[in-house]
């Protein structure tokens, strides 16, 4: 339920998918990467 009704908006901007950096640019400071991807150390046990 509803308990405020207003006149506000949305002030938020629309989501605009847009590429910012390549793949090659994003990998180059990876300390470990593997082709395409990024190479991190497991977190979660076999368990």
């Amino acid at each position: 339920p509803l308990i405020f009704m207003t006149e506000e908006e949305n002030v938020l901007r629309a989501d605009v998918a847009e590429v910012t950096i390549t793949k090659q640019d994003a990998l180059s400071n990876a300390p470990v990467k593997d082709s395409d991807y990024f190479k991190v150390p497991r977190v979660v046990d076999k368990g």
